[in-house]
């Protein structure tokens, strides 16, 4: 859950709350943050007395906790999206596919454009310029990236390198 920690409610900031709020209820604030996906509540009491102030009515009964987080409060889980760049060598490309010969291999290929075009391609010829891979049957590395995506540990992965910073 993405949420600023000065936003959680506690004893100490009890008063600015009221019954009927919906939130998050939880004890541990370390806990709260690796929590995915939780069911808001409302607010059914505060106490004044005790550090398990926030009271809410459940299946069980009614049950108190030391932290709220106002539904408001919780921000959407930006997911990053991952960044890619043709391969540069014949051993990025090994490291890709889990193998270290590249020719007489075949691989599933996907068309970028139609994805509904699926080719199993053998790779029958690779070029090299001063032992630098330029080229895979023919078209060199940015083709393939620009125009297909391969079948990798079962899943449609563009045919390139992941960008982990700004490269």
């Amino acid at each position: 859950m993405n949420f600023d920690i000065k936003d959680i409610k506690s004893w100490a900031n009890r008063n600015t709350v009221k019954i009927g709020d919906k939130g998050y209820f939880f004890d541990d604030i370390h806990s709260m943050k690796d929590k995915k996906d939780c069911t808001a509540f409302t607010i059914s009491g505060i106490l004044d007395n005790r550090a398990d102030c926030f009271c809410i009515k459940n299946r069980i009964g009614i049950s108190s906790f030391n932290f709220f987080l106002p539904v408001e409060e919780v921000k959407e889980d930006k997911p990053k999206e991952k960044r890619y760049r043709p391969f540069k060598n014949k051993e990025e490309i090994c490291d890709y596919l889990n193998f270290d010969f590249l020719v007489g291999h075949s691989l599933c290929f996907r068309n970028c454009n139609d994805p509904n075009i699926i080719k199993s391609i053998l790779i029958v010829s690779a070029e090299y310029n001063n032992h630098i891979l330029i080229r895979i049957n023919g078209y060199d590395l940015k083709w393939w990236f620009d125009n297909y995506e391969c079948r990798v540990t079962g899943k449609w992965l563009p045919f390139g390198v992941e960008i982990e910073s700004d490269e």
